[in-house]
């Protein structure tokens, strides 16, 4: 969808819907989960109160993890990113080094639930699954120092 279409159906909705939750439970935070290349659309996300980006879809134009974190991270947690799509269905090797990337590009200074950049399909096997949050579990402790 274009920002233009965005803009014109779907914005004022959504922030209405935000502006009520703050106004209901102001410690509640903002989390939007949407996929595909959106990046053009993530500044206006921020303005519209969205504090929490979920999923990332790595392999879509524009959404290069190390990219968005430069540009938006003092603005957004970001959630997910793992690419389901290649990756982690790939081989064990390729889900560690996925599960990595991650952590190297998104942790620094914080802002990062690690996660994969949807729902675990019936692609990815379970052995796979198990992996990537093993590796999160061992090198996403902060400091973060992956090299």
């Amino acid at each position: 969808m274009s920002p233009d279409t965005f803009e014109k159906f779907l914005r004022k909705p959504m922030e209405r819907i935000f502006n009520e939750v703050k106004k209901a439970a102001p410690h509640t935070k903002v989390f939007l989960h949407s996929c595909g290349s959106i990046r053009e659309l993530i500044p206006t996300l921020i303005d519209m109160g969205v504090e929490i980006l979920s999923s990332i879809q790595p392999l879509a134009r524009g959404m290069e993890p190390s990219e968005l974190k430069e540009e938006f991270g003092k603005d957004l947690v970001f959630h997910g990113g793992g690419d389901m799509q290649e990756a982690l269905s790939g081989t064990r090797e390729d889900v560690i080094k996925e599960a990595k990337n991650k952590l190297r590009y998104f942790s620094p200074g914080g802002g990062y639930i690690f996660g994969p950049s949807n729902h675990f399909q019936v692609d990815v096997p379970v052995e796979n699954f198990l992996t990537f949050y093993k590796t999160a579990q061992k090198f996403g402790r902060y400091p973060i120092n992956i090299k």
